[in-house]
């Protein structure tokens, strides 16, 4: 099914044969000053709008709103340098010895210094790039949120006792959140669909998730060791590292980072397995990484001492979190973490190859060319806000997500989500959280029956999270549970609201032109998920 916009139109009317839902766009009246609950101080509704006129629309949105006096021109700048936080008592790790240095030669390496290896798979798939160059496996993670590893061949059974390392470099971090590291205990080397990630961050922390795609339905990713930041890590663009792990045959993993033991975790559900290189980009650029080194040494000195506050981590502690597609009283209680991790597969997701969810149509509003070289482009044509919703059933408890891209813009242009509209067929209430042209991000409610936008999150910067200016592409995510609205830009938290007003609806983007003639934006992905367990 398609989206209808205006159904007055006669055009739009023989176009959408087989239309049921709304797309939005129209004028407003004057307002008074609303109630909402205010989190943010104190509740602004916005003012000097004008009526509509004789076009029978089914959800305007604002207009001729008040543009802050003093525009702030924000250049674009490079992304700050992410800082470490150094563990606070080192001494309490012992000094248990670097096992490189303490067990000798290797028992297998590879240096890649022969771009003709044959102990790691050369090529690109849906996941990752990986080839040699330059005496190092250029590796490169393709997929937003989403670990893709290269298994080592190293023409051995699977590994029990052993100490595994690679040296990894950082190319570009795009973000703090960038990660690469060691996959180890992998069941089968042929389908690795199981096993250990120890990984380390552009940001200065080091994690220890258990990954099990065979789980039903969607696989699931067990946190063993949330991100934790550590001084021996080396940070940022250019950053190398030194990984490593020694396994022993009673389920006990010894994490070090750069011949210093950092943490341990002990975990029998793989108690051997084969081990190989990951990347994971946590923003919506691909992540590069320069493997040096891949080695493991079968059968090392094991270390007998406890090891930092990490002393006694096994399967049975309380801290360990299950990400599974269902986990919203986690994400509700840890608003920080990344909304696409913990949430897994979506329960819907559109790639935008097919116009079967959107509608292609032309009104004074806006004209929404369906969908073309797989994206919906989106053009607006008054300086209103106006939506297209997507053929889907109302959502209450759960979470939507679009990524969006800017043609050329200018300042307060902008786009986002809108959501929880109570009536697909009119479409005249619901929320919208966008971001602008030039770095800001803000949350409005929208009441078409008495024609009253009310700012609950006003304009706020945050350019260090929001890409800005033309061509800025973006992942926007909402989580709705209860009254709870939690902001997200690029995998990363924004800001959490309270409102009760609507508690379920349906979905859609919006384009809000203030400056640019013609402003233009592409819808290229669109997901949501269902809390199921609410149900």
């Amino acid at each position: 099914m398609i989206k209808k916009v205006i159904p007055v139109l006669i055009l739009v009317a023989l176009v959408l044969t087989s239309c049921n839902l709304g797309n939005l766009g129209g004028q407003l009246s004057e307002v008074a000053t609303a109630t909402l609950p205010a989190v943010h101080g104190d509740t602004e509704v916005l003012e000097d709008m004008a009526t509509p006129t004789s076009v029978q629309v089914l959800a305007p949105t604002a207009t001729e709103e008040e543009i802050p006096t003093e525009e702030p021109t924000v250049e674009p700048t490079e992304e700050p340098e992410p800082t470490s936080t150094p563990e606070p008592t080192p001494t309490e790790i012992p000094d248990t010895g670097d096992p490189a240095a303490i067990n000798g030669d290797a028992t297998w390496m590879e240096d890649f210094s022969s771009a003709n290896i044959s102990t790691f798979i050369q090529d690109e798939d849906w996941f990752t790039i990986g080839f040699v160059k330059d005496g190092a496996l250029e590796f490169t993670g393709k997929q937003s949120q989403i670990p893709g590893w290269r298994m080592a061949i190293t023409g051995t059974s699977p590994l029990g006792e052993s100490y595994m390392e690679t040296t990894i470099q950082n190319s570009v971090c795009n973000s703090g959140s960038d990660s690469s590291g060691l996959y180890f205990r992998v069941p089968n080397s042929h389908t690795p669909d199981q096993g250990y990630l120890f990984g380390i961050t552009c940001g200065g922390h080091y994690y220890l998730w258990r990954w099990n795609g065979k789980t039903i339905p969607e696989g699931q990713m067990d946190v063993l060791i949330p991100m934790t930041p550590s001084g021996l890590i080396n940070s940022g663009t250019g950053a190398v590292n030194r990984m490593g792990v020694t396994t022993d045959n009673n389920g006990r993993m010894v994490m070090y980072i750069n011949g210093v033991a950092v943490d341990e975790y002990t975990s029998s559900v793989f108690p051997t397995g084969y081990f190989g290189v990951f990347v994971r980009a946590a923003s919506l650029n691909p992540f590069t990484v320069k493997v040096d080194q891949a080695a493991y040494w079968a059968n090392p000195k094991q270390n007998e001492e406890q090891v930092g506050s990490g002393s006694g981590n096994t399967d049975n502690e309380e801290n360990k979190v299950v990400l599974d597609k269902y986990n919203f009283d986690y994400l509700i209680s840890n608003p920080t973490e990344d909304p696409g991790i913990v949430l897994g597969t979506p329960t819907w997701r559109d790639h935008l190859n097919s116009s079967a969810n959107w509608g292609a149509f032309k009104n004074e509003f806006l004209i929404s060319t369906g969908n073309q070289n797989g994206e919906l482009e989106l053009i607006g044509l008054k300086k209103e806000a106006a939506w297209v919703l997507a053929a889907t059933p109302k959502i209450g408890d759960g979470a939507i997500e679009l990524v969006l891209q800017n043609n050329t813009c200018q300042m307060w242009d902008s786009s986002g989500i809108f959501f929880r509209t109570p009536d697909a067929g009119e479409g005249d209430r619901g929320y919208l959280f966008g971001v602008t042209c030039n770095g800001y991000y803000y949350l409005w409610l929208w009441d078409g029956k008495s024609d009253k936008m009310t700012k609950l999150v006003d304009y706020t910067k945050d350019v260090e999270t929001i890409n800005f200016g033309s061509g800025a592409r973006n992942r926007l995510d909402v989580v709705l549970v209860g009254n709870t609205i939690q902001l997200y830009a690029n995998s990363t938290y924004l800001t959490s609201y309270y409102d009760d007003t609507h508690l379920e609806g349906y979905f859609g983007v919006f384009i809000r032109p203030q400056y640019a003639e013609g402003f233009t934006v592409y819808l290229d992905e669109a997901s949501y998920w269902i809390n199921e367990s609410a149900e």
